[in-house]
């Protein structure tokens, strides 16, 4: 029946979206730790001239390293302090 075709449909597509949210949820299980951002922020510092080093090349820096297991939103303020603690030292 032509109903029940439109129903089996429906049932892949929640399947579907529910593996879906079983990778985003293993996603947020691989977020990046402090003591890593730390040591890459130490990296880049240590790497870097003072007159090149911005906050934005630090944040592209981490971005590509990390890539989406940093969600820079999150971690913006951690990121901005601990970079001027470090050229504070």
């Amino acid at each position: 029946m032509p109903g029940e075709e439109e129903q089996d449909k429906s049932k892949e597509k929640t399947k579907t979206s529910t593996e879906g949210d079983a990778d985003v949820q293993d996603e947020k299980v691989k977020q990046v730790t402090d003591e890593e951002l730390t040591a890459k922020i130490d990296e880049i510092v240590a790497a870097g001239s003072m007159e090149d080093l911005t906050m934005r090349a630090v944040k592209d820096t981490l971005g590509e390293a990390f890539g989406d297991a940093l969600d820079m939103q999150e971690r913006k303020k951690f990121i901005k302090t601990y970079v001027h603690k470090v050229l504070n030292a």
